[in-house]
This record gives structure tokens, C-alpha cells and sequence, in this order.
């Protein structure tokens, strides 16, 4: 169950519920004058609608028993009218009533007695359309938003046949609200779209606030930023007409998602400060800080974010809502991961798992407690039933003094007809509780499918941060050794070679001489090491001109004969899979020459459309899969995180004495969508 509104969207539905509970309720007549036309009413029915009134006058005021008083006045009175009409409107007033204060099922038993009166006496009329829309309202309160859809749907159609579209105003606005909801941008865009003249028409400027402020959320969630800046802006001139604070609150609010998804923070950031300004509750409030410390976040002000944090998490406390407060907790997870500050960043990681994992156990004990409930009232049928046969077999038996031989046959009759009927009831009852435990437990399983999912996208998430940031690392690295220290020793070098020939030959030693060639050797040292860290020719040249430098340089040596083999290789790839790539195939040729005493190498690497295929084998000693694959081997395992990096395929084919053959898939389509999913 909602416990409040959770989204801009949601807060339009919420008003477009509270216009359609208060259909054909005069909103300009004083109370004090309708209780004035109770001593003058020419009939009952006047009366009774009179009483109508006045109670949901009352309960608009939130003055409960008031409100009760005056409706159960209607109800005795309309027990002597003979019409259905006055009726089924003042159920339909007295279900409002409830719907107001919070009591749906109240609500909805007296809703469906004021249709059921309306079917009876087949009086489709607009108020068997208000009824519908009250109907659809404790629906969408309940999360069953498409029975909802149904309700406010048929209402529509009621009104079209009716010849009053204007009627639909009410109708169009929920429906593009709750297909908002449901992610069916289309279909709101469509309702919403149709609701604007009607509201122009009529001159309801709250409507066209809903609507207009609807169409922007629903183009913002779609990225369609100049549309959904025109529908907030056109909120904002609006709300300069009503002089009322919740449109200024919606038109600022929705602006500053659009330049939040934008990227433009700091504009965003004035935006949410000036909905702030007409934020009337905690809820809107804490909204406006969380989107604030988002974009503070992005800006790199973390302190400041950790501020916005703490107020959204504080007012959302007070406002009782927690779905929202599980979503600010992986906000300020990330802030925190970005501080440096693991400990409080793991702390409240764990508050958001542990809250999420027990609202899931939550939906599924609430799910069993309704099975149950199901079960326990077949249950009393059943029960009922078997008092019911009882009762029937004493009167039987006090019938068989007067009628013995007609008695026997009866009762004969009646016992095989029970008898089937209770067998019947047990094999339908079995049927129902089996469904509903495949459903139970179905259910459960989806639920441990989305959570493993969850936890695999995490996993894979964190895996590609911390590859991203070796990799970044290692440049950087290679860089300063090659630019700053690098530099560095070959100044100091020419500064010796320039000693050295201010320096008569006597004079040299053989010190000297030596710190000559150390120098030249830590120089190039560092040379060789920021090559391995970040290669030229990588960055320069791309993949295979630096692989075959690579290869020549091992082929030089004649530790090892490589035969490589490049297809389709025309263009250069992403920079992210030629550094991956050149560290795999590196890492390979490292184990090789360490361990796998091989003598030749084939390297193939093929490129075909969009995908992308890695061969390497050697002659070497081989090794037991299974055996390691049980083990800590690093090299390993450094290989699949690379791997999975790029969202690819590992497969491993060896065996002792008879060499190592990997291979690697990738699509090249693949990383791209998972990096911008993640």
C-alpha cells in the first residue's frame, strides 16, 4: 500500500483522485445555506440529496462524525423513497466519504450498492459514471492500476454515449496518470493530450496544470527535453495565474530534472532551490534535496552532497515514506565510495540491502497471510456447509415417525447428494489451494531470480570500476615515469656525458665510468617499464602495430616463436578494447613463457561485424583445469576479470602434455549497452 505519494507523477494522480471523489458536489454553495434548504425541502428526494450534500461538505472539512450524522439521516429517509436514484447518489456520496478518510473497503461496499441499484434498474446516467470513477480511484490506491484503467475507461465511454465529453476532463486525467505509472508513455501522452482542450473549454486552470505538468514527466523520462521544458513552462504561467504554491512547486521541480538529465548541475541545483520555496510538505521537500545532493554529487562537491543527503533522508523519516529512503541510501553509498570513506559507504550499503531484502519478505508474507486468509474462509464454506447437512438430517430423522418409507427414500437422496457435493467441494478446493501454492512459490522464485540478477550486476559493475581504474592508473603511471623521471635521468645523463668531456682522459677513473653505465641502464629501465605500462604504439598506432612489436621483441629473443595472425583488423577498435586486449595478450605470453615451457604460439585475432573472436594456443606442458580452477591462480583470474570487463566469453581447453588452447568472444555492441545500462 501507498503510504504517500512517490513521484511527481503520483502527486497529479493524488489531485486528479480528490477532483473526481468530489464529482457533482456544488463547491460554491455555504454550508450554512444548504443546511438552510433542509426546513423549506418540497419533497423527500430533495431532501435526501440535501442531506447528501451536507455530509460531503462535511467530510471535505474532515469533520468525520459530522459527516456520518447527515448521511445516515439520507439513508433512513431514502428506506420510504421508491426511486433508485436518490439512493445510489447518496451511496455514491457516502462511499466519497470513506474513499476521503481512508477506509476503502468501506468505501467500495458502498459504491457497488449504489451501482447495483443503477443495474437493477439499468439507469446508466452520469451518476453510474461517477460511481465508476470513485471505483477506479480505490483501485489505484489499492496498486491494482490497470483494474483501475478499466474502471475510468468504461466511465469515458459512458460519458461519449451520454453526449456530455466534458465530463471526461476528470476521466482523461487519471488515465494518462496511471498509464504513466504503468510506463505506457504513449498511451498517457494520448489521454493527457485529449484532457487539454476540454480543460481550456471549461476553464479549469488546476486541470491544465495536471495535465501539462503529466506531459512534462512523461517527456523528461523520455529525454525529449525541449517538449518537456514548453509543458513546465507552460505550469509556470499557469500557476502565475492561480497564485497558488504546489504548480510553482511542480514547474521548478520539473525543470530542474530536465537539466539534471541534461547534465547541467548547477542550473539544475537553482531549480530544486526554488521549488523549495513552495515545497508544502516534507515529502516535496525532501524530494528537492535529494535531486540536489544528486547533482552535487556530479559536481564533485561530495561534502555538500552528504548535507542534501542528510535533510532529504531526515524529512522523508518524518513524511513515513521508506521506498524512498532505500533509494537515498544508494545515493549516499556512491557519495561516500567517492569521499574515500569505505566504512560509512559499506554501512550504508548494508542498510539499503538489508531494507530492500526485508520489504521483498514483507510482499511475499503478505502474499502467503492473503492465500491463507482465502484458505481459512473455504474453510468455514465447508464448515457451514457440513452444519447445513446436519440440521438437514434432524429434520429428516423427526419426519420419519409420520412417513417412515418415504422418509428412507428422501433421506437416501439427500446423503448420495451430499455426499457428491462434498466430494465435489473437497476436489475444487484441492484444485484452488494447489494453483494457489505453484503461484506462491513461483512467485518466490522470480523474486530469488531478480534478486541473484541484482547481485550479478552489482558484482559486474564493481569488477569493471576497479579494471577502468588500473587501467587509468597504469597510464598515468607510464606517463609520469616517462615524462617526469624519464626526463629527469636524461638530463642527468647529458650533464655527466658533458663532465666527461671536460675532463682530460687522465683524469678519468673507473667509478666514474660505472655510474656512467648505471645511469644509461636505470634509464633505460624505466624506459622498458613505462613501454610495458602504456606502449607507444598503442596509443599511437593501435593494437596490432604495437602487438607486433610486441611479438617481435619476444621473437628476437628466441625464447619463443610466435605466429600471429590478424582478420578483418582494417580499423582500429574502441580505445578501451585495444588497452584490454594488448593487457590480455601480454598476460598470456607472460604465463606461456613462465610456466607452459612452449616453443610456439599461434595468435589469432578475427573481426567480423560486431563481434570479435581471440585465439591463443601453445605446444606447452599444459596443466589440469579442474585441479586449478580449485586454486588461488591469480594469473587466472585476472584473465576472466579482464574478460568479463568487456562482457565477453572465456573458454579454456587444456591438458597436461598436450598444450593450452583459450578462446575468447566478444560483441563489440554489448559493452557499449551494459555501460550505459549500468
Amino acid at each position: 500500500m501507498k503510504c504517500f505519494p512517490h513521484t511527481p507523477l503520483d502527486i497529479l494522480f493524488f489531485l486528479a483522485f480528490l477532483i473526481a471523489c468530489t464529482s457533482g458536489i456544488s463547491q460554491t454553495a455555504e454550508l450554512d445555506s444548504l443546511k438552510a434548504t433542509l426546513s423549506v425541502a418540497e419533497s423527500d428526494s430533495f431532501l435526501a440529496s440535501s442531506l447528501a450534500h451536507i455530509g460531503i461538505k462535511h467530510s471535505l472539512r474532515s469533520e468525520k462524525d459530522s459527516a456520518e450524522k447527515y448521511f445516515r439521516q439520507g439513508m433512513i429517509l431514502c428506506q420510504t423513497l421508491p426511486g433508485p436514484q436518490p439512493t445510489a447518489s447518496l451511496y455514491k456520496n457516502f462511499g466519497t466519504h470513506f474513499f476521503l478518510f481512508g477506509a476503502y473497503d468501506s468505501a467500495e461496499c458502498y459504491y457497488q450498492a449504489g451501482l447495483n441499484r443503477l443495474k437493477r434498474n439499468k439507469l446508466k446516467g452520469v451518476e453510474w459514471a461517477n460511481i465508476l470513477l470513485g471505483l477506479g480511484n480505490i483501485a489505484s490506491y489499492r496498486d491494482d492500476v490497470q483494474k483501475a484503467i478499466d474502471y475510468w475507461i468504461e466511465a469515458a465511454g459512458l460519458h461519449d454515449s451520454l453526449n456530455v465529453p466534458i465530463k471526461n476532463l476528470k476521466v482523461f486525467a487519471n488515465l494518462g496518470s496511471a498509464f504513466s505509472m504503468l510506463q505506457h508513455f504513449d498511451r498517457s501522452e494520448y489521454y493527457f493530450a485529449k484532457a487539454i482542450p476540454l480543460a481550456e473549454k471549461k476553464g479549469d486552470l488546476r486541470a491544465l496544470t495536471i495535465c501539462y505538468g503529466g506531459l512534462g514527466g512523461i517527456y523528461e523520462k523520455q529525454r525529449r527535453w525541449a517538449k518537456a521544458d514548453s509543458c513546465f513552462q507552460e505550469c509556470l504561467e499557469l500557476a502565475q495565474q492561480l497564485k497558488e504554491a504546489r504548480p510553482y512547486r511542480l514547474a521548478y521541480f520539473g525543470r530542474g530534472k530536465i537539466l539534471l538529465g541534461q547534465e547541467r548541475y548547477e542550473e539544475a541545483i537553482q531549480q530544486f532551490q526554488l521549488s523549495l520555496q513552495y515545497a508544502s510538505s516534507n515529502y516535496d521537500q525532501a524530494l528537492a534535496y535529494l535531486r540536489i545532493g544528486m547533482a552535487q554529487h556530479q559536481l564533485g562537491l561530495y561534502a555538500h552532497a552528504d548535507q542534501s543527503y542528510l535533510l532529504a533522508q531526515q524529512l522523508f523519516q518524518e513524511a513515513g515514506v521508506i521506498d524512498n529512503i532505500i533509494e537515498l541510501w544508494k545515493h549516499i553509498t556512491e557519495n561516500k565510495v567517492r569521499q574515500g570513506d569505505f566504512e560509512a559507504a559499506f554501512e550504508y550499503f548494508q542498510r539499503y540491502y538489508r531494507k530492500a531484502d526485508s520489504m521483498a519478505q514483507e510482499k511475499s508474507k503478505q502474499r502467503y497471510e492473503e492465500v491463507e486468509t482465502k484458505f481459512r474462509t473455504e474453510q468455514q464454506k465447508l464448515e457451514n456447509l457440513r452444519l447445513q447437512s446436519a440440521n438437514t438430517q434432524q429434520k429428516l430423522e423427526l419426519q420419519h415417525a409420520q412417513a417412515q418409507a418415504r422418509q428412507r427414500l428422501l433421506l437416501v437422496v439427500l446423503l448420495i447428494g451430499l455426499l457428491l457435493g462434498l466430494l465435489i467441494g473437497f476436489v475444487l478446493y484441492r484444485r484452488s489451494t494447489e494453483q494457489k501454492r505453484r503461484i506462491a512459490e513461483q512467485a518466490a522464485q522470480l523474486h530469488r531470480r531478480q534478486i541473484e540478477h541484482l547481485q550479478q550486476t552489482q558484482k559486474i559493475a564493481a569488477m569493471q570500476a576497479m579494471v577502468a581504474g588500473q587501467e587509468t592508473e597504469r597510464h598515468r603511471l607510464a606517463r609520469d615515469l616517462h615524462d617526469s623521471l624519464g626526463g629527469l635521468l636524461s638530463s642527468v645523463q647529458l650533464n655527466f656525458a658533458r663532465s666527461a668531456e671536460n675532463r682530460l682522459e687522465s683524469q678519468e677513473d673507473e667509478s666514474f665510468s660505472k655510474a656512467m653505465l648505471l645511469l644509461q641502464k636505470a634509464s633505460k629501465e624505466i624506459r622498458d617499464t613505462a613501454h610495458n605500462l602504456m606502449p607507444a604504439n598503442l596509443m599511437n598506432f593501435g593494437l596490432i602495430a604495437a602487438l607486433e612489436d610486441f611479438f617481435e621483441e619476444i621473437n628476437f629473443a628466441e625464447t619463443l616463436s610466435i605466429e600471429f595472425q590478424p582478420y578483418g583488423m582494417d580499423s582500429r577498435l574502441p580505445d578501451i578494447y585495444e588497452r584490454s586486449l594488448y593487457r590480455i595478450i601480454q598476460e598470456l605470453l607472460n604465463n606461456i613463457l613462465k610456466h607452459a615451457q612452449a616453443k610456439e604460439v599461434l595468435i589469432q585475432l578475427f573481426k567480423k561485424g560486431d563481434r570479435l573472436h581471440l585465439t591463443v594456443e601453445d605446444d606447452g606442458i599444459g596443466f589440469d583445469l579442474d585441479q586449478v580452477s580449485q586454486g588461488p591462480h591469480f594469473g587466472l583470474n585476472t584473465l576472466r576479470s579482464r574478460v568479463d570487463f568487456l562482457n565477453g566469453s572465456l573458454d579454456i581447453d587444456s591438458q597436461p602434455d598436450k598444450g593450452t588452447s583459450i578462446y575468447m568472444e566478444f560483441y563489440l555492441n554489448d559493452y557499449d549497452t551494459f555501460t550505459r545500462r549500468g
